[in-house]
């Protein structure tokens, strides 16, 4: 199914009567499917700065670990460069997509790399997500993509970046075997957020702020679960956000739900920049955040944690050096 959907091109005649704005969440099926043109508008208020004619764009979908991540890029080389695109175009497109494929949980841009030419500095593959957001599963997704679309083969290092990290990533791609390993930066901090009479750990990386909810039933009903999501949002910005770089922090915010009899993790996450909330099928920075709040009191070495969730198990490896995560890997099968 996800491959019947890859290359679909967008003409800017498609988009002409679209209406920005919020999706609601509880509104998305489960499977991943193709609306008609009678599909309703999207609810809220258009976009400020949205143009009449966006740039035609093209559209892949990567499922890591069910977390589908939309890859868009321009949709031929005689388009607009992505890399120009308005922010409004932007927003404009990933509303589009998210709600032409309801099940995709996030949208990112492509911008492609440059190769290194004699007396001139080349450019990494970059991936924009649509928030301006983090994300561990599009790093990982977007990094076998770029592999793949070299033509390489077998077990690579692809080098990428993405928005929401100061530096480059290393994504270890296996194209044959479609697997796909991304080395997270470190948590800039960690803290303790009061929320009702207790204290939950928060993991805070550049790009999104993760705050871990322990004891949840995995059957827990999602109204429920958003209550306490937004409840949590709002303490943890209190609480961490009057200094600038944790406001940055909140480009995109995740809860996660961890029932602890059944070792099982429900992501949640809020992106900002497109006012989106999704319960994720798997979350990749999610992922790490909570390995390393499980790795905090063992001693330096590697450790390996598996998380099964909702649409998968994602792999995790913490390596602690001095008694700190000094690498963060996340790693499991996608699909593109």
């Amino acid at each position: 199914m996800i491959r019947d959907m890859e290359k679909k091109v967008y003409r800017p005649e498609e988009l002409s009567s679209e209406v920005g704005g919020s999706l609601p969440p509880a509104s998305r099926p489960s499977l991943l499917r193709k609306h008609g043109s009678r599909h309703p508008p999207l609810r809220g208020p258009a976009p400020e700065g949205i143009i009449d004619a966006p740039p035609p764009y093209r559209v892949t979908i990567a499922d890591p670990a069910g977390n589908l991540t939309a890859l868009v890029e321009a949709a031929d080389e005689q388009a607009v460069p992505v890399a120009v695109w308005t922010d409004a175009e932007r927003r404009r497109i990933a509303h589009r997509v998210m709600r032409d494929y309801p099940a995709v949980e996030q949208t990112g841009f492509v911008i492609p790399g440059i190769p290194e030419a004699e007396g001139e500095t080349g450019r990494l593959w970059r991936l924009e997500m649509a928030g301006g957001e983090f994300c561990g599963n599009a790093a990982r997704s977007f990094g076998l993509w770029v592999a793949r679309k070299q033509g390489l083969c077998g077990k690579v290092a692809i080098s990428i970046t993405l928005s929401g990290a100061k530096d480059p990533l290393t994504v270890l791609a296996d194209t044959e075997n479609g697997e796909a390993e991304v080395a997270l930066p470190p948590p800039r901090k960690t803290a303790a957020i009061r929320y009702r009479g207790e204290y939950l750990p928060a993991v805070i990386f550049d790009g999104i702020t993760h705050v871990i909810i322990e004891g949840i039933d995995q059957n827990t009903d999602k109204t429920a679960l958003a209550k306490t999501f937004f409840a949590v949002k709002e303490a943890a910005y209190n609480a961490l956000a009057g200094d600038s770089a944790d406001a940055q922090s909140f480009a995109a915010f995740g809860a996660l739900f961890y029932d602890t009899a059944t070792a099982f993790l429900r992501p949640a996450v809020f992106v900002s920049g497109i006012e989106s909330f999704v319960f994720e099928n798997s979350c990749g920075s999610g992922s790490a955040a909570f390995a390393c709040h499980r790795a905090r009191h063992l001693p330096d070495g590697e450790h390996r944690l598996a998380l099964h969730q909702p649409g998968g198990t994602i792999t995790t490896r913490v390596v602690k050096k001095t008694g700190r995560p000094a690498a963060i890997f996340i790693g499991g099968h996608v699909a593109i």
